[in-house]
C-alpha cells in the first residue's frame, strides 16, 4: 500500500507545513504498515530547502519506508527539486505529459504549467 501526504510541502490555507506535521501523518501510515509514501508538492510550493528537509526527516524517522516525490512547476523550480530528491536517494517520482492536471480546490494553485515536473 502506499500513503501520500498532500500539501506536504505548503498548504494554501495555513502556509508553511511544519516537519513535525508531516511526520505524524507518515507515522499514522507506518502504524497502518504503510511501507510506500509519497510526499506531494500539491500546489507548487516546494523548494529544494524545504524538500531537504523533509526528506531527510522521513528518512531519519522511518528508514525502511521507500518514499516517491510529485512536483509541480508552478514557480518553475520542478526541476530542481526533483534533482534535490535524486541527490538525497529518490528514485520514483510522479509527473505528466505537456502539462496536463490540475489542482481545482486549492486557491492560488495555477494547475500545471509546461515545463519538465509538472505533475
Amino acid at each position: 500500500l502506499r500513503g501520500a501526504v498532500a500539501c506536504a510541502f505548503g498548504c494554501p490555507f495555513e502556509g508553511e507545513v511544519p516537519v513535525d506535521a508531516a511526520l505524524r501523518i507518515v507515522d499514522a501510515y507506518a502504524t497502518l504498515g504503510i511501507d510506500r509514501l509519497t510526499l506531494g508538492d500539491t500546489t507548487g510550493m516546494a523548494t529544494p530547502p524545504t524538500v531537504t528537509k523533509l526528506v531527510r526527516a522521513v528518512a531519519d524517522h522511518f528508514p525502511s519506508m521507500t518514499t516517491a516525490l510529485h512536483f509541480h512547476n508552478t514557480r518553475g523550480v520542478g526541476l530542481a527539486n526533483v534533482v534535490v530528491g535524486l541527490e538525497l536517494g529518490i528514485r520514483e517520482f510522479e509527473s505528466s505529459i505537456a502539462g496536463l492536471g490540475g489542482c481545482p480546490f486549492a486557491p492560488g494553485a495555477t494547475g500545471n504549467g509546461p515545463g519538465p515536473c509538472s505533475t
